[in-house]
Parts: structure tokens; sequence; C-alpha cells
């Protein structure tokens, strides 16, 4: 069972990583009349998360700017950690790190 259950978490790690960088959009490129808010919708991210990635102080962007959209270090933690989690859930193991 537990060779099983390594293949099992190996291939949950393979496939988060796979997701993770095979996306090809981590930035936006600011057109006409987009707004914080418009480009949060299209990505489906908080506009605070945004001004985060970004830091920006206010709501104010610029044609032809380049916004970060995608942060792929908490997706890259949320990779590693997932597959450990799993493998601990099956095993029964109650504590987690």
């Amino acid at each position: 069972m537990n060779t099983n259950l390594l293949k099992i978490v190996l291939l949950l790690v393979f496939i988060c990583f796979n997701n993770l960088f095979s996306k090809d959009q981590k930035f936006h490129l600011v057109e006409k009349g987009e707004t914080l808010y418009s480009i949060s919708k299209i990505y489906n991210v908080d506009v605070e998360e945004i001004k985060k990635l970004n830091n920006l102080s206010s709501n104010e962007i610029s044609i032809g700017q380049k916004i970060i959209v995608d942060d792929q270090i908490e997706k890259l933690l949320y990779c590693a950690l997932f597959p450990l989690y799993i493998y601990k859930l099956i095993l029964g193991i109650t504590s987690f790190l």
C-alpha cells in the first residue's frame, strides 16, 4: 500500500507543478479603459491583492503598464505542502507540520 500511496502523492506533485508552470499569463498589460477592478474580474483576483502584488498605494494605473496578476510563490508553497497533507491524511496522522 505504501508504494501505491507514494505514487499517488508523486502524481499530485507532478499535476500541481505542471499546472503551475504551464500558465502563460502572470502579467496583464493595461489597455485603454481598464481599471484595477475590471482587471481583477478578468483574473478572479481581489483588487487589494493586485495592489499588494504591484506595490500600488492607489487605484491609479496607466495604459501600457505591466501589472502582476498571479502570485506564483504562494501557489508554489501550496504545491509543495498539499501532497504532504494528503499523504499524512491517508496515513491517519492528525498533526500537520
